[in-house]
C-alpha cells in the first residue's frame, strides 16, 4: 500500500487561502512521488522522479544538492530532521501560487521578509484526475491523530525528564549542603588538632626552658662534686714512715753469729758497750 499525506500550502502571505496538495508515493526511491493538489475547484497534478529532483531547483539557487534533499524531506515528505540541519529550515518556508492552469509550489528561504526562491514544483490542471476528499479527509485526521499521540508522548517524555531533573537538582543541592557540612566539619577537627599541637608544643618548650635554667644553676657544685670524687687521696706521712719502717724491719734479718775480736780490733772505732752489756760481762 502506497503512504500519503495531506499538506495545507497557503496561497502567498494570505493565510486564509491555501490549496491541499495530496502527496502520494508511488515508486522504490524516496522522492518517487505523485502529487495531487486542488484549490477546491480543479485537480493539479505533478509527476516527480527522484533522478529528477534536482532539476526542481532553481537555475540561482544558493543551496547544492545534498541541502535540496534535506529540504525537500522536511517540506514535501514531512520527514523529521535532526542534527545541524534542522537550524537551517527555520527560514525556509512553502508557498503556492495558481497561475494560468497551474499551481506552483515554491520552497523559499525567508530572512526579515527577504525571500529568496530555492526551487519549486508545477503542478499542471487535469480534469481527469478524480479527487476523493473522504480519503484525503480520512488521511489527514489519521496524520493528525499520530502527530497527536507522539506530541502527548513527547509531553509525557518531557514531563518525566523534568521530575528527575528536579529530583537530581535537589539531590545537588542536598549533596553540596553535605559536603559543605563535611568541609566544615574536617576544618574545625583540623583548628582542634592544630591547637592542641601548639599547645604541646608550647608545653615541651617551657620544659626544655625549665630544664636549661636547671642545669646551667647546678653545674657549678656538682661539677666540684666529681671533681673531689675523681682526685686521689694524700698519703699520710707518719703512716707512711710507718709502714716503710715496718717494712725495713720486716727485711731485715737478725745477725745471731758472735762477733770475732778480729772485727773488733779491725773495727776500733765501733762504739762501746751499753752499761746493759757491761753489767751482763761482769756477771
Amino acid at each position: 500500500m502506497a503512504s500519503e499525506h495531506v499538506l495545507r500550502i497557503p496561497c502567498g502571505e494570505d493565510e486564509s487561502k491555501f490549496v491541499l496538495v495530496n502527496v502520494i508515493s508511488v515508486g522504490p526511491a524516496e522522492f518517487d512521488l505523485k502529487l495531487i493538489g486542488t484549490e477546491g475547484i480543479s485537480p493539479y497534478v505533478a509527476i516527480v522522479k527522484n533522478t529528477r529532483i534536482q532539476r526542481l531547483r532553481t537555475k540561482h539557487s544558493p543551496v547544492d544538492e545534498a541541502e535540496w534533499e534535506t529540504l525537500l524531506r522536511a517540506t514535501l515528505l514531512q520527514q523529521r530532521i535532526e542534527g545541524a540541519a534542522r537550524v537551517t529550515l527555520g527560514s525556509i518556508e512553502v508557498v503556492a501560487t495558481i497561475d494560468e492552469g497551474q499551481i506552483i509550489v515554491a520552497v523559499r528561504r525567508n530572512i526579515s521578509g527577504i525571500t529568496q526562491r530555492l526551487g519549486e514544483i508545477v503542478l499542471k490542471k487535469d480534469e481527469d484526475q478524480e479527487i476523493d476528499t473522504i480519503t484525503w479527509v480520512a488521511t489527514a485526521v489519521a496524520r493528525s491523530q499520530a502527530l497527536e499521540q507522539e506530541a502527548d508522548d513527547l509531553r509525557a517524555m518531557v514531563k518525566e525528564q523534568g521530575e528527575l531533573v528536579r529530583a537530581l537538582n535537589k539531590q545537588l543541592e542536598d549533596l553540596g549542603r553535605l559536603k559543605t557540612d563535611h568541609e566544615n566539619a574536617l576544618l574545625y577537627k583540623f583548628r582542634e588538632l592544630l591547637n592542641a599541637k601548639k599547645l604541646k608544643i608550647r608545653n615541651q618548650q617551657r620544659l626544655l626552658a625549665t630544664a636549661k635554667v636547671n642545669q646551667s644553676k647546678g653545674s657549678s657544685p656538682q661539677s666540684a662534686l666529681h671533681g673531689s670524687n675523681k682526685r686521689k687521696p694524700t698519703s699520710d706521712p707518719s703512716r707512711s714512715t710507718t709502714d716503710s719502717e715496718d717494712a725495713a724491719f720486716g727485711d731485715m734479718k737478725i745477725d745471731t753469729r758472735t762477733p770475732s775480736p778480729e772485727v773488733d780490733d779491725a773495727n776500733p772505732g765501733s762504739p762501746e758497750k751499753s752499761d746493759s752489756e757491761v753489767t751482763s760481762d761482769e756477771l
